[in-house]
């Protein structure tokens, strides 16, 4: 379970033409994303969008990108915590999510880790 698995009701939808297809897919390649800094006491919100991997230093790593209510683009590292987060609470494209980062905090072994708390709206429930 290494990938978030979520179902996209946009993707169910049949675009009919080749020109229908090259143009949303343009529409989507051509919206700038910005990448939320999870500075602590910071929070983003919007509507589960899409799901990306780039290519870090390291490794590939995943993002999901959140569409605010104003249409803006905002990609958010998944780290395990937060994924599972999203998991257990069932999300899907189209649901509400809002991610708060709380800073550093430390286990009971004292290992440093970043603290972020998930809450998810559900479009259906």
């Amino acid at each position: 379970m290494n990938n978030l698995e979520i179902e996209n009701p946009e993707s169910n939808k049949q675009l009919t033409t080749i020109s229908d297809r090259i143009l949303a897919l343009k529409a989507k390649a051509e919206q700038s994303v910005t990448l939320w800094d999870a500075a602590p006491g910071s929070t983003i919100c919007g509507q589960l969008f899409s799901k990306r991997q780039v290519q870090t230093q390291y490794a590939l790593q995943d993002q999901f990108i959140l569409k605010d209510e104003s249409g803006n683009l905002i990609a958010y590292w998944l780290s395990k915590f937060i994924e599972q987060q999203l998991r257990s609470q069932s999300a899907n494209y189209g649901d509400l999510i809002a991610i708060s980062s709380h800073g550093k905090a430390k286990t009971a072994a004292g290992k440093e880790y970043n603290s972020f708390s998930v809450l998810v709206d559900r479009v259906n429930g």
